[in-house]
């Protein structure tokens, strides 16, 4: 929204700079800086410290990359605003190997409306199907995209356990509406969009935005962990290093399956929340057994001769 209202539909970036920089893309035009000090930090620290290079913030957007982009982690997000991810195929790592940063844009203009009363009309109708869904004008508003745990898991199509079962016995206790009850302080939204379906939450040591069904499933079920907490702490970790939520979790997914299954000595097992977190970590800044799974899951498994238990 911000880089349009700089006046730029896109911007494609091409070669590698010599050094970290990041890109500030204003009305007035783009201009490339030094983003050294910045190379190390977490997407959180990035992106305050480029809001406060900018006379209006309220006018500004980030779109960053954390540690895993840096280390060409293959399943790193570019993250925008800190909790917004453009996730999977390793956008992240692009960045990361052109020693990019970030992105900064910054701008109020709004683009002129041909049709007023055409567009008008449109707004209009959507707005008049969405309030006649139940999905958008019920379920989404009131529990988020989290709403559908329980949906999929009754439809037998939640997968658990690296994809070994497609129901989860404790699913009440990841259920949107557990994360509604337990964790959720307040709602919040897409830019411009009516429904609203996005999550601010906290927990005991935490908060952040999320996490979204995927990021449930995937931090949660995948893993075979039921611990809410823990699958919120660890989306908001994957945000704040720029992991995807998806790819991160089905990876460890992969890794748990192969070590129950005695292929590797893996220093984990399904339910290990706190196992969760550390590998998020190591991934992220290819550590021990993060370093290999920050290749993903078919590159890690293919690596032990077992290609069939990467769920991808």
């Amino acid at each position: 929204v911000r880089l349009k209202g700089a006046g730029y539909d896109a911007i494609v970036i091409q070669g590698k700079a010599s050094h970290p920089v990041w890109v500030l893309v204003e009305e007035g035009g783009i201009t490339i800086k030094d983003a050294r000090h910045f190379w190390g930090l977490d997407v959180e620290a990035t992106t305050n410290s480029l809001m406060g290079q900018v006379k209006r913030p309220d006018l500004a957007s980030v779109a960053g990359i954390g540690p895993a982009g840096e280390k060409l982690v293959h399943c790193a997000a570019i993250i925008n605003d800190k909790s917004r991810a453009a996730g999977r195929g390793g956008a992240g790592a692009v960045m990361g190997s052109k020693n990019l940063k970030a992105i900064l844009a910054c701008g109020g203009r709004k683009p002129a409306i041909a049709d007023t009363e055409g567009f008008d009309f449109v707004v209009y109708e959507a707005r008049k199907t969405l309030k006649q869904s139940p999905l958008t004008a019920i379920a989404l508003p009131e529990y988020g995209t989290a709403r559908l745990v329980r949906v999929i898991n009754v439809l037998g199509a939640l997968p658990a356990r690296n994809f070994t079962a497609c129901q989860f016995e404790y699913v009440e206790e990841v259920s949107g509406e557990a994360l509604q009850n337990h964790l959720l302080v307040k709602r919040g939204a897409c830019w411009g969009c009516p429904i609203g379906c996005a999550r601010v939450t906290r927990t005991e040591h935490d908060q952040g935005e999320g996490p979204e069904y995927e990021s449930i499933w995937a931090l949660g079920p995948e893993c075979g962990i039921h611990d809410l907490e823990a699958i919120a702490e660890a989306n908001y970790r994957c945000n704040r290093r720029g992991l995807d939520t998806i790819s991160a979790g089905v990876t460890i997914g992969c890794a748990l399956e192969m070590a129950e299954r005695r292929i590797i000595d893996f220093p984990a097992h399904f339910g290990n929340a706190p196992a969760l977190l550390k590998t998020i970590e190591d991934i992220a800044y290819r550590r021990g057994w993060g370093d290999a799974l920050a290749e993903g899951s078919l590159r890690f498994a293919e690596s032990y001769g077992a290609p069939e238990y990467a769920m991808q």
